[in-house]
């Protein structure tokens, strides 16, 4: 790649250089000056729907949103730590974003790392002039059995919609309506169908789209925090994990541009709860006059019994982590002495193995974000690596050319050309 020309502008004093294009926001967070955002986001286009983002540009008759504003040669900023009319004209906003949002910060599944709540402390105008009843709507609105909408508490930042149709391509949820009636809603008879649609809950800046499986379950002071890796597919996507007292009660998407952005599916999102399934199998079982309960000895006992004199092969599941599939191995060999172990559901011959180690590709997601022309062949990317499928929008929202070879029309539908082939 080229590099790309620098631009040299001061924020609040401070000299920086940033590449050509660079937002205002952006420079400013270079300098780790916090300018306060609610629509804005690094992985959505800019909108400037929340106004909250004001700076003043020194020579320029008005204020500007920083967060759709692109950086220029010379220019000098002013953010609200040094202009008293951007600081103004945030405490305004923020007073007006607060007109009718409800006053349940308490019980909100958002109180205490919360947006809204963080910025309202520091920029906001400390007390309420407004006396008049507040708009209420019916809540908790059921969008999926994942997703609940809080309308009362959404301050039509864009981001949720924005998200579905930049992003995901799912465009269950909209903006409708005008002014003081606008609201977040989707179709009636509708279900928010999504497999990222957990997305939309992280990314909302305020507690008006929730987790079913989160709601009223802990507070972030509550919780400690592990990071993981997701372990649903190949992609790798790179997760919070938050438990209190030591269960599992929320995953998130963590950023990391290499591989998932800031997303990952509803599957890495919300399935760590089928290990505490009631109906989970959690003791081996036996099928002697019916299943019945035994030990892991009596089980092991009972398998090389069976096994004597005979082939025996072992076959798992790909998830396996690699000190679980070391020591299946192990036990494969040791005390069955078979050295027949794997977890693929076809096999051809080992050539496809072989031609792999001989020639690896090392192409990336920012290869394929970046190619021209793209064949998926034999793969379902939304249900087999989800993220990949994301990838591969976003490379098509680029410009670039998509060609998928399938048994059947995959969700790339909207952005590829399909070519329908036998299994």
């Amino acid at each position: 790649m080229e590099p790309r020309e620098l631009v040299t502008l001061t924020v609040d004093g401070k000299e920086v250089s940033v590449a050509k294009g660079t937002l205002i926001i952006r420079a400013a967070e270079n300098l780790g000056i916090e300018v306060p955002r609610f629509c804005d986001h690094p992985f959505l286009d800019p909108i400037g729907a929340c106004r909250q983002c004001y700076v003043e540009i020194e020579g320029q008759r008005k204020l500007f949103t920083s967060c759709t504003t692109e950086v220029a040669p010379g220019m000098a900023v002013r953010t609200q730590n040094t202009s008293d009319e951007a600081h103004r004209a945030q405490v305004a906003n923020l007073e007006f974003l607060l007109l009718n949002h409800p006053l349940d910060c308490p019980i909100c599944d958002r109180g205490g790392e919360c947006p809204l709540q963080d910025q309202a402390m520091a920029f906001g105008p400390g007390e309420s002039r407004y006396t008049e009843p507040r708009r209420t709507y019916e809540k908790p609105i059921a969008l999926s059995p994942l997703v609940k909408l809080d309308r009362e508490r959404c301050v039509l930042c864009a981001r949720c919609t924005r998200f579905c149709d930049e992003i995901s391509g799912d465009r269950f949820i909209e903006l409708f309506a005008r002014g003081a009636a606008e609201r977040v809603s989707i179709a009636a008879g509708e279900d928010f169908r999504s497999p990222f649609s957990g997305n939309t809950v992280q990314i909302c800046p305020v507690g008006a789209l929730t987790a079913e499986p989160y709601r009223f379950v802990a507070r972030p002071f509550d919780l400690s925090t592990a990071y993981s890796v997701c372990q649903h597919c190949s992609a790798g996507c790179n997760v919070r994990v938050d438990l209190r007292r030591g269960s599992i009660v929320r995953v998130l998407a963590r950023n990391n541009a290499e591989v998932n952005d800031a997303w990952t599916c509803d599957k890495g999102r919300f399935a760590f709860r089928h290990a505490d399934l009631p109906g989970r199998v959690t003791t081996p079982l036996i099928r002697d006059r019916g299943l019945e309960p035994a030990s892991f000895d009596e089980v092991f006992t009972r398998i090389a019994e069976w096994s004597k004199g005979g082939h025996v092969a072992f076959l798992t599941g790909g998830r396996l982590l690699d000190e679980d599939a070391y020591a299946l191995s192990k036990l494969a060999r040791t005390v069955f002495g078979t050295n027949d172990l794997d977890h693929r559901r076809t096999f051809h011959g080992g050539h496809a193995e072989l031609l792999a180690a001989a020639s690896p590709l090392g192409t990336s997601y920012r290869d394929v974000e970046r190619a021209k022309v793209i064949l998926v062949a034999g793969l379902d990317a939304e249900q087999e690596v989800p993220i990949l499928n994301l990838r591969i929008r976003k490379a098509a929202r680029r410009g670039a050319d998509v060609f998928v070879i399938h048994p059947r029309r995959t969700r790339l539908w909207d952005v590829a050309e399909h070519t329908l082939c036998l299994p």
